[in-house]
């Protein structure tokens, strides 16, 4: 049987643990090439859920500085087009964006699993930095799990704003 439960690590230089997992009945079938998820999908959504939960709060009510610890030690972020490698780098241009006070409306988020056993998160929105007008924002979220802790190994964010020329 499935466990799930839900640990916050208060290691400042560890990932947070959103959920630790018996992976068991993940598996691809060959035959049919079929994902078995019958009962997991319910599993990674919840995982992928969390974790958004976590994430935007985090952002939202704190420094920042600790959004760090979601991110694996070698996690990729893409922001605004911009790469930025590794859990420091990433804490850096997390600390250091230009407002005071951000808030973040999730409209829609989505979750896939993997075929290697990691969770696919889109996550759809509106944000509000400072007094700025509300501004549509769409981010995506690669987990894996790693020494029994799910941490993120990719973000690619974009503003919803389109500069095309008329």
């Amino acid at each position: 049987m499935k466990k799930v439960e839900r640990v916050v690590s208060r290691n400042p230089g560890a990932p947070v643990v959103l959920a630790t997992l018996l992976l068991n009945r993940w598996r691809f079938n060959e035959g049919s090439k079929v994902l078995h998820m019958a009962c997991e999908k319910e599993l990674w959504q919840k995982i992928g859920e969390g974790f958004v939960q976590e994430y935007y709060n985090q952002f939202d009510n704190t420094n920042r500085l600790g959004l760090a610890n979601l991110y694996s030690a070698d996690a990729c972020l893409t922001w605004e087009g911009s790469p930025f490698q590794g859990r420091e780098a990433i804490a850096g241009k997390l600390v250091n964006l230009p407002f005071k006070r951000i808030k973040h409306i999730i409209t829609e988020q989505d979750f896939q699993p993997t075929i290697d056993s990691c969770i696919l998160i889109m996550v759809f929105g509106q944000l509000q930095a400072d007094d700025d007008p509300p501004m549509a924002f769409h981010q995506v979220f690669m987990l894996k799990s790693q020494n029994c802790a799910w941490a993120c190994t990719n973000d690619v964010f974009r503003l919803g704003v389109h500069n095309i020329p008329v």
